[in-house]
This record gives C-alpha cells, sequence and structure tokens, in this order.
C-alpha cells in the first residue's frame, strides 16, 4: 500500500504478530529489489478475504547484523525522489 524509509504496509496471506521480525524483498516494476528487515507495529487480521494488512517499521539503518544497509537507505531516497509527487 506505501513505503517509506521508516516503514510500510502491505497485505498479506501470511498472519504476522506484533513484534514478529522480518525480511522482505521490495520490489517495483522497472526497479532493482531491496531487501529489507523490519518489525511488525500492527496487522489486521482477514482485512480482505483471507489476507491481512500490515504495518510494519524497518529496523535502523547502518552496518552490521541486524541493521538495513546505508545502501538500501540511499536507494529508498532515490525512489522517493523519483516516484513522489510533488506540487510545483
Amino acid at each position: 500500500y506505501n513505503i517509506n524509509k521508516s516503514g510500510l504496509c502491505f497485505e498479506s496471506d501470511k498472519q504476522l504478530n506484533y513484534g514478529e521480525s522480518f525480511a522482505v524483498d521490495v520490489s517495483i516494476p522497472g526497479e532493482d529489489n531491496i531487501r529489507l528487515l523490519g518489525n511488525v507495529k500492527w496487522a489486521e487480521e482477514k482485512y480482505r478475504n483471507d489476507s491481512h494488512r500490515i504495518g510494519a517499521q524497518f529496523l535502523a539503518f547502518g552496518k552490521g547484523r541486524n541493521y538495513n544497509s546505508i545502501k538500501s537507505l540511499e536507494r529508498l531516497r532515490e525512489l522517493h525522489n523519483k516516484y513522489s509527487l510533488r506540487e510545483d
């Protein structure tokens, strides 16, 4: 549904619970995939049919095993600038 440098909201056929960690490959047509790590902040059960709507916060960006890469943050910023609606 939406994504920014802090997190995302998405629909899943798998139930995820508050606090659960996950890895997600974000795929945007015409762009390279971005793998991001995050934690579930909220989940709406049976949003539509058997799917669930999930709100998640990305882990911090930095160096190390429990961080998203700085390269991923830079890529999210590039995509934001490329696809943001701007009022001129």
